[in-house]
């Protein structure tokens, strides 16, 4: 067992439990502001497992593998935020800190020098210091095929399966299954020490309750900048739009964010980041803005 840096997206992802946060890739976008909080956590702590791109040019021991090989590794997260709007409710909801403590298990193998299998799982929660019922934990997991192609870029596709319960009435939030494919691209610039990365996906979420059936199409971009030996700055845009099935609900939600990482030895990072999501809908109960300030510690093994 062995200590590794983290994912560029994993990096960037740190402050997205600040927007809870960032909804990069979306488990689940479901009706309420609750739901909501839940379902962007998980969609974080997927996509922050999700990248195979290095923070510091490369790790040695990923850049030498083989055609073939198999590599596991488990992130342990916590995040300590303040939500502008903690219940994502309009313009003007009420404030509240919180901590999003997450475990992420995954494992990756290369069938050849262009095609690999990916796996993730996290369990994850949300524990807020006012507003008591907005408590919630969770599960999410994802599956993935990746075919590399040329320039950075690959095709991907799988499926991912959540399920989110309130702490505290124990009543189930939202479940599902969401197949979907994309585009990806991550790409490390040597000369100005810089890393881009980029997604289009689509997908569709069979959920229960049904009426939070949809369709979703999304958009994101990256960069992570080298400052110094173990210090970033780190920047992200994130773009999703959700067509529901049962109702005539249309969401078109946009996220920004900054922030700054400080990598300590090989396995543990440190991060502060503001991020601000806007997610604007044709149902009243689903519009709402939020800003939020984040303090993030990840501890990261590879086996």
């Amino acid at each position: 067992m062995k200590p590794i840096f983290p994912s560029l997206a994993a990096a960037v992802l740190a402050l997205g439990a600040s927007s809870v946060l960032l909804g990069a890739d979306n488990v689940a976008q479901a009706r309420d502001g609750r739901d909501t909080v839940a379902a962007d956590l998980g969609s974080d702590a997927i996509a922050a497992a999700n990248a195979a791109v290095l923070e510091d040019g490369g790790d040695p021991d990923q850049l030498s593998r083989g055609p073939r090989g198999l590599d596991t590794r488990v992130d342990v997260t916590n995040h300590f935020a303040y939500q502008s709007n903690a219940e994502l409710d309009g313009r003007g909801g009420e404030g509240d800190f919180v901590w999003f403590p997450a475990v992420t298990g995954s494992a990756d193998y290369r069938l050849s020098e262009q095609a690999s299998l990916e796996g993730r799982a996290s369990l994850q929660s949300g524990i807020y210091a006012d507003l008591d019922e907005l408590d919630f934990w969770g599960v999410a997991a994802e599956a993935l095929a990746r075919r590399e192609l040329t320039g950075g870029w690959s095709l991907y596709g799988g499926a991912e399966a959540y399920d989110y319960q309130s702490l505290s009435d124990g009543d189930g939030l939202t479940r599902g299954i969401a197949p979907g494919a994309g585009l990806a691209y991550a790409r490390y610039y040597p000369s100005s020490r810089t890393y881009a990365t980029a997604d289009l996906g689509l997908k569709h979420h069979y959920t229960s309750p049904s009426a939070d059936e949809r369709d979703e199409a999304s958009a994101s971009f990256g960069v992570s900048h080298q400052l110094g030996d173990r210090l970033y700055a780190q920047a992200y845009y994130a773009y999703r739009y959700s067509n529901y099935e049962d109702t005539d609900r249309r969401d078109h939600r946009h996220a920004v964010g900054l922030a700054l990482l400080h990598a300590y030895g090989d396995a543990a990072r440190a991060s502060i980041g503001v991020s601000f999501a806007d997610n604007d809908s044709n149902t009243a109960g689903a519009d709402y803005q939020t800003i939020n300030i984040t303090l993030g510690t990840t501890l990261s093994w590879q086996f």
